[in-house]
Order: C-alpha cells, then structure tokens, then sequence
C-alpha cells in the first residue's frame, strides 16, 4: 500500500471518530432550541432502546461518544505510524464506534455501523496491518 493511501485511510478513521462527539450534541434534525438551559437541549441521539432517555442515558452517550471518538484519534495515528498496536487499536475503536451506534439506534445510523462493519472486516482480512 502507498504511503499517501495509507495516510488517507488513517485520517478517515480519524474522522470517523470525530463524528461520534458531533452527533452527540447536535440538534436532532429539524428542531429548534429556543431553551436558555443547555441541560435540557436534546441532541439527535440522546434516547437509548436499551437505557430510555433521561439524564443518565445522555452522560452515557457522553462518554461513550469521547471514548470512541479518542480510541478511534488514536487508532488512526497508530496506523499512519505503523505502529505495532494499530490492529487493537483500531479493532476497539471500531467496536465502541458499533456500541455506541447500536445502543443509541436511529436510522440515520446504518451508515456508520457499515463503516465499523468494514472497519472490522479490514483488521481481519487485510494486509494493512502487516510490515
């Protein structure tokens, strides 16, 4: 793989990463804030099937969304490196991506859980990781 590929692909991971701490504090779709309070400002994805929707499943999210997003920054640096632990990296970065997708469930998601999809899929049936 060229250099200049390797790099690009490492920067996507990265971006992919950013995403999860955007959308976790971005109005949904549509809405309006006219609310002084930003406690009580929703976000697009702060409603859990599996936790409901309430303060706890929002400081959850919260913190999933900075985990995944930090793992992911650091997934992706270790691969532009070459680093040795990119693999682990990236495969736990990848799967608290798809945690977090999943748990916090819209439709709009399915994009993202593809690209964890083939995230994971790329760790095990690749040469990336190799050399």
């Amino acid at each position: 793989m060229s250099a200049l590929l390797h790099i690009l692909i490492g920067v996507f991971v990265i971006l992919h990463g950013l995403v999860h701490p955007l959308l976790a504090v971005i109005p949904p779709p549509g809405e309006q804030h006219t609310d002084e309070n930003p406690a009580t400002m929703g976000s697009y994805w702060t409603a859990s099937w599996l936790f409901g929707k309430g303060p706890g499943a929002k400081k959850l999210l919260y913190v999933l969304a900075a985990l995944a997003a930090l793992v992911l920054l650091v997934a992706g640096i270790a691969f532009i490196g070459r680093l040795s632990w990119a693999k682990t990296a990236w495969l736990a970065g990848a799967g608290l991506s798809l945690l977090v997708l999943v748990v916090f469930w819209k439709k709009d998601f399915v994009y993202g859980i593809s690209i964890d999809a083939l995230l994971i899929a790329a760790a095990f049936f690749t040469s990336w990781f190799s050399g």
